[in-house]
């Protein structure tokens, strides 16, 4: 399965070529962010409420310096930001900016314009490249008929 294009709208969209056919994969995915707040006793209510309006959880989870026990937040960049400012920034917020077709294809081991089990870091694709040329005549070329506006 060679993935051709990824976004997040709600919901994975994965555009994959699998043998000669390309096709459209869409995957469930909510959004989430780690917490670790060096003293969670001191934050019990935010906690609660965390876990009540958006099903935050106890986990340990790994960064770049080691493992961290904490919390994962099952909500988006804004209630990330409304932690930090309650918090008065003592709260450690991992993973916020992370899109959610980036992290999908990273717990599943995919990686665009390659193949499952591939390593994103090697030159040497299975896949035969070739290439196009476009040529437009006149200096510069001249556009006629509709032009597409923002919107359209």
């Amino acid at each position: 399965m060679w993935i051709l294009d990824a976004r997040s709208r709600g919901d994975i969209e994965l555009w994959v070529k699998d043998g000669g056919a390309c096709r459209l994969i869409r995957e469930k995915q909510r959004p989430y962010f780690h917490l670790h707040l060096p003293d969670p006793h001191a934050y019990l209510s935010m906690l609660e409420a965390l876990e009540r309006d958006y099903g935050a959880e106890e986990r340990r989870f790994r960064t770049i310096y080691g493992w961290l026990d904490g919390y994962r937040v099952y909500a988006g960049r804004d209630v990330a930001d409304r932690i930090a400012k309650h918090s008065h920034l003592s709260a450690r917020l991992y993973d916020v900016d992370v899109r959610l077709e980036q992290r999908f294809m990273a717990e599943k081991g995919l990686f665009p314009c390659g193949n499952q089990g591939e390593s994103r870091l090697s030159p040497e694709f299975d896949i035969p490249l070739t290439s196009l040329k476009i040529e437009v005549d006149g200096n510069p070329p001249a556009r006629q008929g509709h032009t597409l506006h923002r919107g359209d």
